[in-house]
């Protein structure tokens, strides 16, 4: 039996960074991730003026006595600390320089600034450069945007409630992507004691609404990184890969990964205060994967080793991702001889009784690189053209696969 821990959702951990720089009292995170994406955060929050003591995956974030002015703030390829940045930085009366990495600028951000433009905010670019001359508050009101391109962009407004001058109202415009994220957005922002409602396609906040002080907060581990080790379970571990039971429901939306899989004919295991899943005989299925887009590379590589075709649906907006993931998905698979193709917003997979070994570019894409890694495991020969991109999202990545993949151990 093999069981691992998984350091805590980056994705949780850069929401609650934002909402520690409104908190009046000193606040204590636990099971904190070191991966880069959360370090690009940590750094910006210390550029402008706050205090983070470190203790392995303890950390402490002070209140701040004062912002610091005209700080120039790097970011490099993390687009949830970037999107989230213009926001509360919007907010603040001190004026900001952010600079982009050449990856990240890439990304689409338009529809944010837009909207806080229109929202009394004052953010402009120049190329990879943008100035940000902040405000006490945005003025808040009725605002319409579309829900299809991104949802960090909800996040990114949602999170700084306690900055707008009147109630909020958010209306979701076309297909809403990720919707699991939002919840997660509001599910962290309720804990800290604001109240949100929802209804259909509508967000509504009240004005004057502050985050409460809590003193500590456990960040659950992160599901999107669970999901590459329990493909590798069922794909190739006799004994399983398991890990500790939550004290308390997931708010991540790729917590799903037990489903999807055990929809895949997986042996999911509970045992103790553990659960995990174990070597199985995988069968194809058709997923709106709309809700789950990180979960669609390593699931990929779960569909190639099934019994019939798999279909992922509504997958268009990995185009935006560190890299077209539709794009560097099919290009490299059909290099082993996968039989794999994007028809209608689908990703199908009709899997083959064989590979063949050769060289993967993972594109500096982390969540592909580590579902090539996963592969390399499983088809023998397989090398990939790097591996540093883990350090993006899940640096202790090849120390857990290693952990698995010795028998001795």
């Amino acid at each position: 039996m093999k069981i691992i821990r998984i350091p805590g959702s980056k994705s949780i951990i850069i929401r609650l960074m934002i909402i520690a720089t409104y908190l009046k009292k000193e606040i204590s995170f636990s099971n904190w991730s070191d991966c880069s994406d959360v370090l690009t955060m940590e750094n910006a929050l210390k550029t402008i003026g706050f205090q983070i003591n470190k203790d392995n995956s303890e950390v402490k974030i002070s209140p701040l006595v004062s912002f610091h002015e005209g700080k120039t703030i790097q970011i490099k390829d993390s687009a949830t600390a970037v999107r989230f940045l213009f926001s509360r930085l919007a907010t603040i009366e001190k004026d900001f320089d952010l600079i982009l990495s050449t990856q990240l600028n890439k990304r689409p951000h338009f529809n944010l600034i837009k909207h806080l433009n229109k929202n009394g905010g004052d953010l402009k670019r120049y190329n990879n450069h943008y100035k940000i001359i902040g405000k006490k508050y945005l003025n808040g009101g009725t605002i319409n945007i579309d829900s299809s391109i991104s949802s960090q962009f909800i996040s990114s407004l949602l999170l700084i409630a306690p900055s707008y001058k009147n109630d909020l109202e958010l209306h979701l415009k076309n297909k809403t992507i990720s919707q699991s994220y939002i919840k997660m957005t509001i599910s962290i922002m309720e804990k800290f004691g604001i109240k949100i409602k929802s209804e259909d396609n509508i967000i509504y906040v009240k004005k004057n609404q502050i985050y409460s002080d809590l003193m500590k907060f456990f960040v659950e581990p992160d599901f999107s990184s669970i999901a590459f080790f329990f493909v590798l379970a069922v794909l190739k571990i006799n004994e399983g890969v398991f890990i500790q039971k939550l004290a308390q429901p997931s708010i991540q939306g790729d917590f799903n990964i037990i489903e999807i899989l055990k929809n895949m004919n997986a042996e999911y295991i509970e045992k103790d205060k553990l659960f995990g899943f174990k070597k199985s005989t995988l069968k194809g299925i058709s997923l709106d994967m709309s809700d789950n887009p990180d979960l669609v590379p390593i699931l990929t590589i779960a569909a190639l080793f099934a019994r019939g075709k798999t279909e992922f649906k509504n997958i268009s907006h990995l185009k935006y991702k560190e890299s077209d993931r539709i794009k560097s998905l099919i290009l490299e698979l059909n290099k082993i001889g996968a039989e794999i193709y994007f028809r209608k917003n689908s990703l199908i997979v009709i899997p083959k009784e064989k590979y063949k070994p050769c060289l993967l570019e993972t594109y500096d894409d982390h969540r592909i690189c580590m579902s090539f890694s996963i592969l390399k495991e499983v088809v023998p020969g397989i090398e990939l053209s790097e591996i540093k991109s883990v350090k993006k999202s899940f640096p202790e990545f090849f120390d857990i696969l290693h952990y698995i993949t010795d028998i001795n151990k």
